[in-house]
């Protein structure tokens, strides 16, 4: 049931009520909402009472009364909503308060341990290392020393593990570099990647002489800080006297300065570049 606002009669939906306004009462006087003083056409009692106006509408904050935005729904910030939580929040004993004092089931010593810790099972941190580490013997110097169950070390220090990656390095018949990296072997020669493969292999089908040794073509250079530093090329043309080094786009951007240094300081001439533009230049120059 509807009743009418202005006439006082009752209707029994809302159809039949709107279109009494709308034709029983064309130059009806207009209502105002006594919250917000707003000039309503219809529904005044709708309006008031969903009114932001409305003191049943007005939420304020928990904490210090002020007025809330929609969006907040209880504090008017994270200040007041941590000063109410921690007014109203259960006492809760501290960590300490919580732990218990029992003897090593190993060792009999004295631990703290949480409330909750089995008397019967609780080891102390010294214990619990003795049951985890075991006794081995470094490759390097042959001394014994304790480790992990779980780690694989397999050098007592960093000292004879630096030590031990600069004698593979040395013994690394290809360059002396690192050694984590694919191997391919031509004619019993250790090539660094399949481009040199390729490019070997190019060769021996244009009848090149070429030579790959890396441990005689050395080539010296020195860095921003001054130091001297060696420089392996990949192959050297004997009947053409130059070098070629294949790289990718990544390291001829990171050796742009080395390669430069390389070429000024030891007055050679050295071809480096992507597989395609090393070929593409040597076939330029009638090589290949």
């Amino acid at each position: 049931m509807r009743v009418c606002e202005i006439c006082n009669k009752s209707f029994e939906n809302n159809k039949v009520y709107s279109n009494h306004i709308r034709w029983q009462h064309k130059e009806r006087p207009k209502l105002v909402c006594r919250y917000c003083q707003k000039e309503i056409g219809q529904h005044l009692s709708f309006h008031e009472k969903y009114c932001k106006f409305n003191p049943k509408n007005i939420k304020k904050c928990i904490t210090c009364g002020k007025i809330l935005i929609k969006k907040q729904p209880k504090f008017c910030s994270t200040s007041c909503s941590a000063k109410y939580n921690n007014k109203h929040r259960d006492y809760k004993p501290s960590e300490d308060k919580r732990k218990k004092i029992i003897n090593c089931v190993r060792c009999g010593k004295k631990i703290k341990v949480d409330f909750r810790a089995s008397v019967k099972t609780t080891k102390c941190k010294d214990c619990k290392k003795q049951g985890k580490e075991r006794q081995l013997i470094c490759i390097f110097c042959g001394k014994s020393f304790l480790c992990t169950k779980h780690n694989d070390r397999k050098t007592c220090s960093d000292e004879c593990y630096h030590k031990l990656m600069s004698k593979n390095a040395t013994a690394n018949p290809n360059c002396g570099g690192d050694t984590n990296y694919k191997k391919f072997i031509y004619k019993g020669i250790y090539m660094d990647s399949s481009w040199e493969l390729k490019l070997a292999q190019l060769f021996d089908t244009k009848k090149v002489n070429w030579v790959r040794k890396p441990r005689k073509m050395v080539l010296y250079w020195t860095d921003l800080e001054g130091q001297k530093r060696r420089y392996h090329p990949d192959f050297f043309l004997p009947d053409y006297n130059f070098y070629i080094d294949t790289k990718n786009k990544y390291l001829l951007q990171k050796d742009d300065f080395k390669l430069k240094q390389v070429i000024k300081e030891n007055n050679v001439e050295l071809l480096y570049g992507v597989f395609d533009d090393v070929v593409k230049s040597l076939q330029e120059r009638h090589i290949l």
